[in-house]
């Protein structure tokens, strides 16, 4: 790698975290897809903070999912963690029943699935149903949705 392309690519990340930190210049979908991007070091994420910074709403929806992935980490880690049964049902149920409802793969579905397993799994279900996604028809603008 030159020192042009390292320095070129050190630009593309500055503007990458300026996108992920600015909360009033870009909706959330775009600055989540950005941050998996930026974190997973995409190939596409020079391109992507372009489609950002010229206004366009970047649906990307396996870097969202990993924009997702802690907090999916975190609820797997409560639902197996000593919390009350009661609470740990309802949230269980709350995303088995969301994953029927939009016919979506839901974690707990194989009796020797890992936590990061199940986290990876629910993050792509958080991404997938995020509700301006949802609320779009999911026809994202522009889109590189990966399975």
């Amino acid at each position: 790698m030159t020192k042009k392309q390292t320095k070129q690519g050190t630009s593309v990340k500055n503007r990458a975290r300026a996108i992920i930190t600015d909360t009033k210049g870009y909706e959330t979908e775009t600055r989540a897809s950005i941050a998996g991007a930026l974190e997973s070091n995409d190939p596409d994420l020079a391109e992507l903070v372009t489609h950002a910074e010229a206004g366009d709403t970047v649906w990307d929806l396996t870097n969202m999912a990993r924009g997702y992935e802690k907090i999916a980490l975190f609820v797997i880690q409560f639902i197996n963690s000593s919390a009350p049964d009661f609470i740990t049902d309802a949230v269980m149920d709350a995303i088995l029943s969301a994953g029927e409802q939009f016919e979506f793969k839901t974690p707990f579905q194989h009796e020797h699935e890992t936590e990061g397993e199940s986290a990876k799994i629910l993050s792509e279900m958080f991404a997938a149903l995020h509700p301006t996604y949802s609320q779009r028809g999911n026809s994202p603008i522009p889109t590189r949705a990966k399975s």
